[in-house]
């Protein structure tokens, strides 16, 4: 009887471990958060690129399209892309790179071109 508090405390440490080990699983990597939330900024980009052009469309349902689209091509989608994101939002030195990547990659693209920001194609996927 004296044993019991001891086993019943570690099949509760091994049953936490194992729920968070199985969360962290579930998550999006950095490399994929990254690449996601560029794609999405290539959509908004090109939505209001859009919308500058000819201010009477609304593009609401053609955006969310295109997001679906993003999803499905980084094969995921929108509530594990969520769940991510809040769970990165939580860990701020871990959203710190993504958003450092994201930075590099457009900086990148910017000196391939010769200082001028990269225009989206009207097919941005």
């Amino acid at each position: 009887m004296k044993h019991w508090p001891l086993i019943l405390f570690s099949l509760f440490l091994g049953f936490s471990c194992s729920q968070s080990s199985n969360r962290e699983n579930s998550m999006l990597s950095k490399d994929q958060m990254s690449s996601i939330i560029w794609d999405l900024t290539r959509v908004d980009e090109f939505a209001a690129t859009r919308t500058s052009i000819d201010s009477s469309r609304y593009l609401g349902p053609d955006r969310i399209k295109k997001y679906q689209q993003v999803f499905r091509m980084h094969k995921t989608t929108k509530a594990a892309f969520d769940k991510s994101y809040r769970y990165y939002e939580q860990r701020p030195s871990e959203m710190r790179a993504i958003l450092d990547s994201i930075t590099s990659r457009y900086s990148r693209k910017i000196n391939n071109h010769g200082n001028q920001v990269p225009k989206i194609s009207a097919q941005p996927l």
